[in-house]
């Protein structure tokens, strides 16, 4: 191959790293990968949660909430949650406001489903499923959160 005029090996056709090529063909600098493979591209969403106000019918001023949660292992979880007439309301002594909410757990991969009865306290919008080990937090950055403690 013949160089003309200012064109250097690095420029040439022989790759990025100096005109560099090993016995397997890749060139020293990616090693056969793309460049920024994995970096550029966002994290894929693996949970979500709102928490919303009931704004019609009888239950209008209570909470609703829905969450999911995909993991390799368990699959999709879904819980459809909302407060009725029945719930009760408490405070503790730091003034902390909790009332109870029922939530429907939905195993789509098993087709379990169950109603469990947890509290979610409103200043934080958390509620904390024991039976399960995780938490849903509704004021979590980027849609809520819904996953381990």
């Amino acid at each position: 191959m013949s160089y003309t005029g200012k064109q250097s090996r690095r420029n040439s056709s022989f790759g990025g790293d100096h005109g560099f090529q090993n016995n397997q063909g890749y060139n020293h600098s990616d090693y056969g990968y793309q460049r920024n493979q994995g970096f550029n591209t966002p994290k894929k969403k693996r949970s979500g949660a709102k928490l919303s106000r009931i704004t019609k019918g009888k239950g209008q001023g209570m909470w609703s909430v829905h969450a999911w949660n995909y993991s390799r292992s368990k699959g999709l979880i879904t819980v459809k949650g909302f407060q009725n007439t029945k719930s009760t309301k408490y405070s503790n002594a730091s003034g902390e406001e909790s009332s109870s909410i029922m939530l429907e757990i939905f195993y789509k991969r098993t087709g379990a489903k169950w109603l469990e009865l947890c509290w979610i306290k409103e200043n934080t919008g958390k509620i904390h499923i024991d039976s399960l080990g995780m938490v849903i937090s509704t004021k979590a950055p980027n849609g809520g959160y819904f996953g381990k403690h």
